[in-house]
């Protein structure tokens, strides 16, 4: 599902909050959400609505609507293809230049590496995407933008 037709427009009206809500929700329902990712994203949620302000507002409005719509991730056949938390992937904002980063909880985050806060409004919205996705891509002053998820490979996890 391609959200192009979103990229200019600026959702900071109330008379525009029923469109972002569809937005989200449209892409939420798209999502797979991992046990882990559905925890980490709640407490995010939690942290965002206690602050309420700036980028905040933006991101608590994503998480709901990604708690509240994406699927769990339960089938095996899912997981290969979906971004979860320590997924290296590879994606571009607008179709431009095509980016890699790991996907990675909050208390992982490493701003040196190319990692990508789950706790970010992209981080947030790449979780649960799987591969050949475009989905829109929610900015802190309300407008969209489209970010498309080319590839994702899972690490293994080291104990």
């Amino acid at each position: 599902m391609a959200y192009s037709d979103y990229s200019g427009l600026v959702l900071d009206t109330k008379s525009n909050e029923k469109s972002e809500y569809e937005i989200l929700k449209s892409h939420s329902g798209e999502c797979r959400l991992s046990k882990r990712d559905r925890r980490a994203l709640t407490a995010y949620l939690e942290h965002a609505v206690h602050v309420d302000k700036g980028f905040y507002l933006a991101l608590s409005r994503l998480l709901r609507r990604k708690l509240n719509y994406a699927l769990d991730l339960a089938a095996a056949s899912h997981l290969r293809s979906t971004a979860i938390g320590g997924s290296r992937i590879t994606f571009a904002i607008d179709r431009l230049r095509t980016q890699n980063g790991r996907l990675v909880y909050c208390e992982n985050y490493n701003p040196r590496q190319d990692d990508i806060n789950m706790a970010s409004l992209l981080g947030a919205t790449l979780t649960g995407m799987e591969t050949g996705e475009t989905a829109p891509f929610l900015q802190a002053d309300g407008s969209f933008r489209q970010v498309h998820l080319f590839s994702v490979v899972h690490q293994v996890e080291q104990s």
